[in-house]
This record gives C-alpha cells, sequence and structure tokens, in this order.
C-alpha cells in the first residue's frame, strides 16, 4: 500500500475509534474498553500526524498524480464532447448500472485510484450516454473547472494532491446533494 492509501485507511481507522469513544460511554460495563479505545485513537492520531509530515515532503510522486488528474479530466471532457456531438444524449447517470448516481462514484474513484495509486495507474475515464434528460452542465463544468486549475498549479507534495483531491470532492458531493434534492438520483 501507498503512504497515500496508509492515510486514508488511518483516517478511517480515527473516526471509527472517534465513533467508539462517542458511543461506549452508554455503556457503563464497558469502562475498560474506553479507556483501551482512547489509547488507540491516541496511537492513531500520531501515526497520522507522523504520515502528514512525511506527505508534506516535496517529491515529484505529487506531480506525477496531477499527470493522472489531467489524464482523467481530459477523458471525461471527451467523453461529453462526444455526447453533445450525438445530439440528444446525456450523460449516463447509473453508467449502466441500476444505481442512479453511480456515474458520481465512478468518477470519484477514478481519481482516488489516481491518487492512492500516488501516479502509477491511471484510470481510462469515460462516460456511457443515455437518453435521459437530467442538467449535465454543473458536473461538466465542475470538470472543466478542475482541468483549468490542475493545467494552471503544480503539486510539490503529495499532500498537495490529498487537498486537491479533497476540494473536488466537496464539489461532486454538492452537485450530488442538489441532485437528490431535485429527486433526479
Amino acid at each position: 500500500m501507498t503512504r497515500i492509501g496508509d492515510y486514508f485507511n488511518l483516517l478511517s481507522d480515527i473516526q471509527v475509534s472517534d465513533y467508539r469513544i462517542s458511543f461506549l460511554p452508554k455503556f457503563p460495563n464497558e469502562a475498560q474498553e474506553l479507556v483501551l479505545e482512547h489509547e488507540r485513537n491516541a496511537s492513531l492520531k500520531m501515526q497520522l500526524q507522523e504520515i502528514e509530515k512525511e506527505l508534506h515532503q516535496p517529491t515529484i510522486e505529487g506531480e506525477l498524480i496531477r499527470s493522472g488528474f489531467i489524464y482523467i479530466s481530459n477523458g471525461l471532457l471527451n467523453s461529453f464532447n462526444n455526447i453533445s456531438k450525438w445530439g440528444g444524449y446525456f450523460p449516463d447517470l447509473g453508467q449502466g448500472m441500476v444505481i442512479r448516481g453511480y456515474l458520481f462514484g465512478k468518477i470519484l474513484n477514478d481519481y482516488s485510484t489516481a491518487l492512492k495509486s500516488e501516479g502509477n495507474y491511471f484510470p481510462i475515464a469515460n462516460i456511457y450516454m443515455s437518453t435521459v434528460s437530467w442538467n449535465a452542465s454543473l458536473l461538466e463544468e465542475v470538470i472543466i473547472n478542475i482541468f483549468n486549475k490542475l493545467n494552471d498549479s503544480s503539486f510539490q507534495s503529495k499532500m498537495d494532491a490529498i487537498n486537491f483531491y479533497d476540494q473536488f470532492r466537496e464539489s461532486m458531493l454538492i452537485i450530488i446533494q442538489g441532485l437528490k434534492e431535485d429527486g433526479v438520483i
């Protein structure tokens, strides 16, 4: 596993530990378990700080990840271009699956894969089309914005790549929430 993969695994472990710490006080007979969980939580947070220091170090892998992000963005923009050329079609929200909204998970997973592989693997990103109408302009606008930001920036460290991914992920979550509220997904 890469250090970025380790970083995300530790974040997940800390979230679970934080939840256990908030939940265990409801059970007085689990007092010892609560003490152990506090110790585990402190240890996980120390490990995370060590990894964060390492991820802030200047390294070429940051630029490799940025290249992967550009490659994925370019594939997605080519898909939007091809869909618009056909006319009357839209990005398929389910991407051939029965899960409406799978498109967003697929896109996030492609970027996450490039990030966690630290630039050693670039997924081939494409979007299937469908006749089901929905307003995809906001998604396309976000991808164009991301593509432009990537071309105008550089990642000096792996943490730069993580921060960029987190910002992109937040943008995608806003779109997803809006589509949920509109009943599209």
